[in-house]
């Protein structure tokens, strides 16, 4: 019997965490674009002649699953998002936060813990910063000649 409790305090003990530490790191992640459009939203409403109307403008395309051999299409806002002509494959890249969580037990073996969330959320929760080198959290890399330099601005 003392055998057992001895052995469940000894359990018991390596189990016990004795320091947490979070570190936060910039991950990107690259997927080849297949096709792109943008959008605009827009919704508002009006009662008794006042109202209000929200417009954000989106970027749509999509790009291949090559797990399931298909193709899905993101959705991303404009406003968060870097477009850069280069002759070279069309390529949609999402910068995300990776939280590496080290728990340090008493006895035994550290235990690593990795999770990717995105920007937004992670600044909200840890007031943790876009990194300087990072500015925008999406990059859409499109061919050149995509971009409309013309455009003809008319006054209101």
């Amino acid at each position: 019997m003392k055998k057992v409790i001895l052995l469940i305090l000894i359990i018991s003990f390596s189990l016990v965490s004795c320091e947490v530490e979070n570190k936060y790191y910039n991950a990107s992640f690259k997927e080849q674009i297949i096709s792109l459009k943008a959008e605009k939203n827009i919704t508002g409403s009006f009662v008794l002649g006042t109202g209000s109307i929200n417009e954000t403008d989106y970027y749509y395309f999509f790009i291949k699953d090559t797990i399931f051999d298909g193709y899905k299409k993101p959705k991303i806002q404009a406003l968060n998002t870097l477009i850069v002509e280069k002759d070279t494959i069309p390529t949609f890249i999402k910068n995300k936060v990776l939280k590496v969580k080290t728990t340090s037990y008493l006895f035994g073996k550290d235990k690593v813990e990795k999770e990717y969330s995105d920007y937004g959320i992670m600044q909200i929760l840890t007031g943790i910063k876009i990194p300087k080198k990072v500015k925008y959290i999406n990059t859409l890399i499109v061919p050149p000649g995509v971009i409309t330099k013309n455009v003809k601005w008319e006054a209101i």
